[in-house]
């Protein structure tokens, strides 16, 4: 009798099993996306951050060294 139901319905089983596992690898996929893009999106930042503060820094240094040679 359960030999029986178990033959019959192990395709079902395996099935669901299968479109389960997908699931779960489609949703855990674009998790670990979003996470990348965060990251790439955080380091971007940071760099452009990086870059704007050379640039005044370079600024500020041209106008140091423009008031000490009495170029200004």
């Amino acid at each position: 009798m359960i030999a029986s139901l178990f033959s019959a319905t192990w395709p079902y089983l395996v099935g669901a099993a299968g479109w389960a596992l997908a699931i779960w690898a489609v949703r855990r996929n674009g998790k670990v996306d979003a996470k990348r893009d965060a990251a790439e999106a955080s380091l971007t930042k940071q760099k452009e951050m990086r870059d704007a503060n050379a640039s005044v820094d370079r600024s500020r240094r041209g106008i140091a060294d423009r008031l000490r040679d009495g170029r200004f």
